[in-house]
């Protein structure tokens, strides 16, 4: 379900960009129609106008060459005009030599000149036969005459209407021209008002979504901060919690100074110190004398209050900041000594003894005395040292000091320092 609302929801929000492409599409395919409808609308005016014109063009040139070829036949027959005049004289001379002839047919049978009248005779019948043919000629040339004017009037009415239909297809022309200009125009026009609309119809869509983001974005940054600011909120009490742990885990709980597990750290600091810059350690066991009887006597709260107490009077008996005492565990604790030798040690040592003894906490079933006391076991060591020992050593050391002072009769301090024979007050 979840899958589906998300696919859901990416489709919703590419809806935008899939509106700005249909718009950009639908433009250019409205500008792809225009042009197409634009340029089959010349093509049928071509057909329309411009063939028909050239067709008409072509049948000009053809009657300006018939026209000439007319006029030629024109020249021929004025020529014959010519030709007519000299026929009608050559006519009127045959007319007088017939006129002649005669006289000369009338002389000859007189005079016995027959033979010559009658070559001169046949000169003039065929002179008049020539004549003949000449005045057919000319009838033919007359009527020749006649249908070049009636093709001359047809030419010059055909010329006429020629020239009224191209004056009538260029007006046309000229009208198709301007119409496809504004056709032309209009697709134009069209075209930029769809890509204006389609661009204005895509910034509104854009700033409408920018504005949903912008929405969004600001809803995410004031759950963010309100979420960095609980999780700030968190972090801090965490850190508190952290800070409180780990006081917690450095800290026993029963009496409230350091536990076992702080005192490693603390000796395995001081113990790379030591070795790294030269210098002495001090490690003091102590123990209770006789706790065991106490608590079994006096019960578990009054041995816990006695742990409390001499807890907090080994911990005032530390003066310097590095000093520290911490719970090792039972009615043990131990002491760790910075910078200090074996002198001061044994000092320190008698000092929480007395300390200790000073509290005049009852204790009727110590073997030693009627009152609360401690044994301690001091081990120091001077590091660098030519033959090393491990830091466990140095608290083993110490322990078996506090085992021997308390086979000794216990509320006693007992030392050893590396390589030295052990001493004892």
């Amino acid at each position: 379900m979840s899958s589906h609302k998300d696919r859901a929801g990416r489709l919703r929000q590419h809806i935008p960009f899939f509106v700005i492409a249909g718009i950009m599409l639908l433009t250019g395919a409205i500008g792809i129609i225009s042009n197409t409808v634009v340029s089959r609308y010349n093509e049928r005016l071509y057909f329309r106008n411009i063939l028909p014109m050239e067709a008409i063009r072509h049948i000009g040139d053809r009657m300006k060459r018939y026209r000439l070829k007319v006029y030629q036949q024109v020249a021929s027959i004025e020529f014959n005009e010519h030709v007519a005049a000299e026929l009608s004289f050559l006519q009127k001379e045959i007319d007088d030599a017939l006129t002649d002839s005669e006289v000369f047919y009338l002389v000859g049978q007189e005079t016995g000149k027959f033979d010559q009248l009658k070559s001169h005779w046949k000169h003039l019948k065929t002179s008049y036969a020539s004549v003949l043919e000449m005045s057919e000629n000319y009838a033919k040339e007359e009527a020749l005459e006649e249908l070049t004017g009636e093709n001359q009037r047809r030419s010059d009415a055909l010329n006429l209407v020629l020239s009224e239909l191209i004056s009538l297809k260029m007006q046309g022309f000229e009208r198709a021209r301007s119409f496809s200009q504004r056709v032309q125009l209009w697709s134009l026009f069209v075209t930029m008002m769809t890509l204006l609309l389609g661009i204005g119809a895509s910034l509104n869509i854009v700033l409408r979504y920018n504005r949903q983001i912008q929405g969004h974005i600001a809803n995410l940054e004031s759950q963010v901060a309100e979420r960095t600011a609980s999780l700030n909120a968190a972090c801090k009490d965490l850190e508190e919690k952290k800070n409180q742990l780990e006081v917690l885990v450095t800290i026993d709980p029963l009496t409230g100074i350091c536990n076992r597990r702080n005192f490693d750290e603390l000796f395995a600091r001081e113990w790379a110190r030591a070795c790294r810059k030269g210098g002495s350690l001090v490690v003091m066991m102590i123990d209770v004398d006789y706790f065991k009887s106490y608590n079994d006597n006096y019960g578990h709260a009054a041995g816990d209050q006695v742990l409390k107490r001499v807890a907090k009077t080994l911990q005032v008996q530390m003066k310097r900041p590095g000093d520290s005492i911490c719970r090792y565990g039972g009615e043990e604790f131990i002491a760790l000594l910075s910078d200090l030798d074996l002198n001061g040690a044994i000092q320190v040592a008698e000092k929480l003894r007395r300390a200790v003894e000073d509290l005049n906490i009852t204790h009727q079933y110590s073997k030693i005395s009627g009152q609360l006391s401690i044994s301690v076991g001091v081990a120091v060591a001077s590091l660098p040292m030519e033959e090393p020992i491990s830091p466990r050593t140095l608290i083993q050391l110490a322990d078996k000091m506090l085992y021997e002072a308390k086979e000794n009769g216990r509320n006693q301090v007992k030392w050893t320092v590396k390589e030295d024979r052990k001493k004892a007050i």
